[in-house]
């Protein structure tokens, strides 16, 4: 009888390898940063609708216009005369049941700029506050991206279209003395920002830091 090509213990010896190989990426990972698997995200917005009629949570501020046009959602401020701001914003209530950005976080959006008005640094920010900081990031593709800010023990990165290697790193900027403000908002809320966004959509989750998986780049 002919010998098994594949002796019992060789396999043995190969599966304990494997075994010890998965639990040392368990017990190395950061704390706060989840093994990568399908996220689980609390909410996500597909804009074929504005954010407040798709969650009752989301809430539009500001002077600029936003409207829906072929299932994206539109911030415009590019208007030089009234210096219009405008943002979509959603905040923890006073017990941070629904958002809570203080937990380990990651978001994720895909947009692009139609039009930068002149003499502004960007189009759009991503602005997140954790109840101790707040970290904010510009957008500024005139070609579709897809991005993703994680948020762990006060770092916020931001990758771009899947890219392994983060595009900016923020350690974020104290909050006023007495803020203690717990939010994310989108769009134009600065004297430096102003143009015209476009965005397809937008989910989060703060059950979890989520970097893109390895060769995931698109």
């Amino acid at each position: 009888m002919n010998a098994s090509p594949f002796p019992l213990e060789n396999i043995k010896r190969g599966v304990l390898r494997l075994a010890v190989s998965v639990l040392a990426g368990l017990l190395l990972a950061p704390a706060g940063v989840a093994q990568q698997a399908d996220v689980q995200w609390t909410q996500e917005l597909r804009f074929e609708k504005l954010p407040d009629e798709l969650a009752p949570q989301w809430r539009g501020l500001g002077e600029g216009r936003t409207y829906i046009e072929e299932s994206h959602l539109v911030i415009d401020t590019s208007d030089n005369s009234s210096g219009a701001n405008y943002v979509w914003r959603v905040e923890g209530d006073v017990h941070n049941r629904y958002w809570d950005a203080s937990r380990p976080t990651t978001v994720e959006f895909r947009c692009r700029v139609r039009e930068l008005q002149p003499g502004k640094t960007s189009a759009a920010h991503i602005v997140i506050a954790d109840s101790r900081k707040y970290y904010s990031f510009p957008v500024g593709s005139d070609e579709w991206m897809t991005y993703r800010v994680v948020i762990n023990d006060g770092i916020a990165e931001l990758y771009r279209n899947n890219n392994e290697t983060p595009e900016h790193t923020s350690s974020g900027y104290s909050l006023p003395e007495g803020v203690n403000s717990n939010h994310f908002y989108f769009g134009d809320a600065g004297d430096e920002i102003g143009g015209i966004t476009e965005w397809i959509f937008l989910r989060w989750t703060n059950e979890g830091s989520f970097p893109p998986p390895p060769h995931a780049q698109q």
